[in-house]
């Protein structure tokens, strides 16, 4: 609960802090699969597009963990992960760009997330 409060508030150390135990957190099945129900996938979507990139690459390292799970596909692509998976895919980062591309490959393993690459070109 505490995680995710801290990614409520829009401050930088609580949110690095917080992306960091659920990057950590997120690697591991039974929390992977528990974390969409207890943190807004619509926020840790916002981060991965954030200025920071240490933000950004423990952001997309949460989708891109979350998305190893068939259960988490629909509420990552129900907040549109796929359109900022796409830009960080072009990062300057190269970690964040790793990470991106592992996300999509997670993801490309839906049926309606085919359909998103194709749409967006991402591949």
């Amino acid at each position: 609960r505490a995680v995710s409060r801290a990614l409520l508030v829009d401050q930088f150390a609580l949110n690095l802090q917080a992306l960091r135990a659920l990057s950590y957190l997120t690697m591991y099945e039974p929390y992977a699969l528990a974390m969409p129900r207890h943190i807004s996938l619509q926020v840790i979507s916002s981060l991965c597009v954030h200025s920071n990139p240490t933000l950004q690459r423990h952001a997309v390292t949460v989708v891109a963990n979350l998305a190893k799970l068939q259960p988490n596909w629909a509420p990552i692509l129900g907040v549109q992960a796929m359109r900022d998976l796409k830009m960080l895919i072009q990062s300057d980062n190269f970690d964040v760009r790793r990470e991106a591309v592992r996300a999509v490959a997670n993801l490309s393993l839906s049926a309606q997330a085919q359909q998103e690459i194709d749409s967006l070109n991402i591949l």
